[in-house]
């Protein structure tokens, strides 16, 4: 499934509600982690997956969230996603 999808990083991207470090929250309010990134499909030209990292003690790890729409809070630099998108280490 990662045949084909390109990493962007969101400080990459040009416009300033990318911007890199925002915290990324589940539909519930959860926090997932801090965005990193996309991982984005050049042919079709959407993105597919979010880059999210999150740190337990002193370990990076990198969630792949499936793109559903979000709604960003530019006063709190909050990522909100506005539906259902199940986390994983690696897309499948």
């Amino acid at each position: 499934m990662l045949d084909g999808l390109h990493y962007v990083g969101a400080k990459d991207v040009g416009i300033p509600a990318s911007t890199f470090g925002h915290l990324v929250e589940a539909a519930d309010g959860a926090p997932l982690g801090r965005l990193e990134g996309f991982l984005v499909d050049p042919v079709n030209r959407r993105i597919c997956f979010l880059v999210i990292g999150r740190r337990t003690g002193w370990r990076l790890h990198r969630l792949f969230v499936p793109f559903v729409p979000a709604m960003i809070d530019r006063v709190s630099q909050r990522l909100q996603l506005l539906a259902p998108a199940e986390p994983t280490q690696t897309p499948a």
